[in-house]
This record gives C-alpha cells, sequence and structure tokens, in this order.
C-alpha cells in the first residue's frame, strides 16, 4: 500500500532537512493506490503540520471517508453549471434554479472554492436576499441550490461535510386568499385575449388546467364521444411540448369536459382552425404558444376585467366549479365573487371554501350506498379541507379532478340510484 510521504525539494541531504530553510513537501496518492494520480501538497518549514496532513490522509484512507483537498478548490460556479446541467428536473424549474444563480448566489459564493465556502457565507446569501424583500420562496429556492450543489460535492468526494445545514430560512406563507372571478368578468377576460387564445380561459376554467396544459390541448384529447378530455402533454416555457408535471411521458389523466367547453372548442376550430397536427392554439413565432407571451396578455385582459393583480393564470378556476354555461354559474358550493383560501405548497395547492359575500347551502342530506361515497362526500362539505390520500408530491390534476364538483355531483347521482 502506497503511504504519504513527506520529503524537501532541495539538494541538501537528508540528514540536515530538519535544519534548512527550505519547505515541506507532503506526495500522497488519492483512493486507488498506484493506479490513481499522484499529488502534492507544500507546508512551509512547519514539519508538525506535514507531518499531520499525511497522517490524516492515509487514516481517511483507510476508513474510506478520504477526501482530495486539491477537489476542494473547484469554484461553486463550476459546480453548480455542472449539476445544473445533470438535473433532470422540469424545465420550468431549471429555468428558476438558473435564475436564482445568476442573480443572487454567483454575485455571492459563485468565485468561491467549495472548500472555502462556510456556514457564515450562506447565512450571509439569505439574510442579503431577506433585507432585499424577496420573498421566502425565492430565499428558499436559493438555499435549496445551494444545498443540491454542496450535497452533490460531498458525494463526489470533493468536501467531507456540507457547511448547509442549520440554516435558518423565513417562513413560507401557508395559506392565500384565491379570488374567483363573476362569469361576466370571465367572459371579460377571455375577450381580452387574442382571439384565437380566448377558448383557453374556458378550458382552465371548466377543467382546472395549468396554463401549458391548456395551450397542448389537441382535438384529439376529446374522448368517450366528447364527455371527456384526456390531457397528455403541456407546453413548457420555450414553447416545446413536455410530460405533465410530475408524470412520466405517456402519462395521462382524464377529466370530465363540461358540454359548454366543448362547445368553446368546436368554435374555436370552426373560427381559428388548428395546427396541422391538430393542437388548437398557434404561437406567433413558433409552432405552439410562447407561455410567457400568453400570460402577459391574460394579465392586461383580467386587469381591464376589474381582476385585481393576486388574480394570476396560475391554475386558473381550479377551485371552482364550472358553470353549465358561460353566462349561468349553477354551483351550490362556490357562488361567483366567492373567495377561495387555499393551503399552498411548493408541489400542490389544495383549496377550502371560504364564501366571501353569501352563505353557502349545505349538500343534499340523500345518504349515500357506499362508504367510499360517504367519505367522498364529506370532504365535499362547505368549509371543509379537500383529504387527500395521496403523498403531497403526487397531488396533480388526477386528485383534483376525484374531488371535484362534478365528480361529486356524478356520486349523488349515483346514490340517489
Amino acid at each position: 500500500m502506497t503511504v504519504a510521504r513527506i520529503f524537501k525539494r532541495c539538494r541538501c541531504p537528508e540528514e540536515v532537512w530538519k535544519a534548512c530553510p527550505h519547505q515541506w513537501v507532503v506526495r500522497y496518492r488519492t483512493t486507488g493506490g498506484r493506479s490513481s494520480r499522484q499529488h502534492e501538497q507544500a507546508f512551509g518549514d512547519d514539519l508538525r503540520e506535514a507531518e499531520d496532513f499525511a497522517l490524516k490522509v492515509e487514516h481517511n484512507k483507510r476508513a474510506h471517508v478520504f477526501v482530495d483537498p486539491k477537489a476542494g478548490q473547484a469554484l461553486f460556479r463550476a459546480e453548480a453549471a455542472t449539476w445544473l446541467d445533470h438535473h433532470l428536473g422540469a424545465d420550468s424549474s431549471i429555468a428558476t434554479y438558473r435564475s436564482v444563480l445568476r442573480a443572487h448566489i454567483d454575485p455571492a459564493i459563485g468565485g468561491k472554492p467549495i472548500a472555502a465556502i462556510r456556514r457564515e457565507d450562506i447565512k450571509t446569501l439569505i439574510a442579503g436576499m431577506h433585507r432585499k424583500g424577496l420573498s421566502a420562496s425565492r430565499i428558499g429556492c436559493a438555499h435549496l441550490v445551494v444545498s443540491a450543489v454542496l450535497a452533490e460535492a460531498v458525494r463526489d468526494k470533493k468536501l467531507s461535510e456540507s457547511p448547509c445545514t442549520g440554516i435558518q430560512l423565513p417562513g413560507v406563507v401557508t395559506a392565500a386568499d384565491f379570488i374567483l372571478p363573476a362569469n361576466s368578468q370571465a367572459e371579460a377576460v377571455a375577450a381580452g385575449l387574442p382571439p384565437d387564445w380566448a377558448t383557453t380561459v374556458w378550458l382552465m376554467h371548466g377543467c382546472g388546467l395549468r396554463i401549458g396544459e391548456a395551450l397542448a390541448v389537441n382535438l384529439r384529447c376529446r374522448i368517450s364521444k366528447g364527455k371527456t378530455l384526456r390531457v397528455k402533454e403541456q407546453v413548457n416555457p420555450s414553447a416545446q411540448l413536455r410530460p405533465l408535471k410530475f408524470r412520466k411521458a405517456g402519462e395521462f389523466r382524464d377529466i370530465p369536459l363540461p358540454e359548454y367547453v366543448s362547445e368553446a372548442v368546436d368554435k374555436h376550430v370552426a373560427e381559428h382552425g388548428t395546427t396541422p397536427d391538430g393542437y388548437l392554439f398557434q404561437g406567433r413565432k413558433y409552432k405552439l404558444v410562447v407561455r410567457r407571451s400568453y400570460q402577459q396578455d391574460f394579465q392586461r385582459a383580467a386587469a381591464r376585467a376589474g381582476l385585481p393583480p393576486e388574480f394570476i393564470p396560475t391554475h386558473y378556476g381550479t377551485s371552482t366549479p364550472p358553470p353549465r354555461s358561460p353566462r349561468a354559474s349553477r354551483s351550490p358550493r362556490y357562488p361567483a365573487g366567492s373567495v377561495i383560501r387555499a393551503s399552498r405548497s411548493p408541489i400542490r395547492s389544495t383549496a377550502t371554501s371560504c364564501p366571501a359575500r353569501s352563505t353557502v347551502p349545505a349538500p343534499p342530506s340523500t345518504p349515500p350506498t357506499t362508504r367510499a361515497a360517504a367519505s367522498r362526500l364529506r370532504s365535499m362539505e362547505p368549509g371543509a379541507e379537500l383529504r387527500r390520500s395521496r403523498p403531497a408530491s403526487q397531488l396533480d390534476g388526477a386528485a383534483r379532478c376525484e374531488a371535484s364538483p362534478w365528480e361529486a355531483r356524478r356520486l349523488w347521482d349515483a346514490a340517489e340510484a
């Protein structure tokens, strides 16, 4: 087994090395013995420090916890770029990580070797972002990126441990009021969009689609004689088709398709056509719509409709029971103008009802015929939190569909039958 060697590069005889003024050098190999690369590190005239380093190297190699000191000299900027290139997350997540790296992390610690980063550096970064008034979620994203990069360095044996532990973060707001527009306001938003994009409002309103999912609706998505919408893909921020969020390629979810939404799709096809391969919404610069352009148009239309700035097209109408026509909402649970109070997480939002100006009547008193139906219907009671039996990471549109008012109505009909 190869051991670390302590020597001097001078021409002085080895017998007088302790007296000569030249620096001590430790030559060692990383794990792998003679098949690994040879490294050297100088220690000036401090023989004790050189001996301690050589002893530590050999001890760590025997304990299989050896970390090459030279590897820790890699800059955080380079390690972060490598981590981001290998990250397999969604395009939107990668874009967010890249943004927070460029704007906040790189100016603070991007030029430092990863072995020189201390907890104080990370706490200073977090405190600086907090003083700038950045949101808790943005600060949490920065901490996540730094932590992930340093954890990867630990796994690659470039660091012995990560300094990004025990860092206090600002609390994230866990509740927010979602404002449900009146039907006249929803119509105004649709009218304020470009005519060939207006149908997206009713797809989001009636089916609870995300923006990217609505922009990726194809004629082939209508199945079961036009009564079901099969969502299989979404448009990413770069106007490219990608699998659904938290789903693999080829996976899908089926959503009840209200008649008024189906009619809006038919009208759109008759007036504006589709792409050659059947997608409803066509972009200006690319084949499909760029989400950022759509969001800007949506926000302008919402402002003209009298909706507050907090009304954003993230999950537009997700918690809203779809009316039977665009002009007359008959929902017994969420009257137009109600406010939805949602508990938010980085993965998914779940909703509870908080009517703003009206009293929501109780659901029908007809007893359900099955225990499963009773459990599902109890979760539909006004003011009750929508209970989920699945982990938070899997609370996607399928879960919303299972707890949607359309599904509740179907269960009541089955119970009465």
